[in-house]
């Protein structure tokens, strides 16, 4: 084989798509020979190996868009800090009135496992009367509420 038809089929060769045993031994053949057409395998593999980064690249992007998309759909501005989004998250819970209730009860047996903890390790009168603020102050919000 000689130069000009081994680089017509030079990029084939790199990207492994051609499929005749004869062809593929001819190419390697002249390509351990020929330090030229080694040298331009050499590039088309590279240019390869480039155009395939590029793609998962283009890929990752296509996935950050469809987060965004996602977000934006969530109505979540993409803008703001992280910590700032998970407070606009809990602030959309709050508004559901099966997220207000998830947040309430649990914010209910937190207290009541305090004042488990308390009773058990001692009473501390600032803690209990602060507890009992708070389950009042739960109480409250859960009746004016409904």
């Amino acid at each position: 084989m000689e130069c000009a038809e081994s680089r017509k089929k030079m990029k084939l060769y790199a990207a492994k798509e051609i499929k005749e045993p004869a062809v593929i031994a001819d190419m390697e053949a002249h390509i351990e020979k020929c330090y030229i057409c080694k040298k331009e395998l050499m590039l088309w593999q590279e240019v390869l190996g480039r155009q395939t980064a590029l793609k998962e690249l283009r890929e990752k992007t296509e996935f950050k868009d469809r987060i965004k998309a996602q977000m934006k759909k969530n109505d979540i501005n993409p803008q703001l800090p992280p910590g700032v989004r998970g407070i606009d998250a809990v602030s959309r819970v709050w508004k559901n009135k099966t997220g207000k209730l998830v947040i309430q009860v649990s914010l209910v047996l937190l207290g009541v496992i305090w004042v488990a903890l308390i009773s058990k390790y001692g009473i501390n009168i600032p803690a209990l009367i602060f507890a009992l603020i708070g389950f009042g102050a739960l109480i409250y919000i859960m009746i004016k509420n409904k």
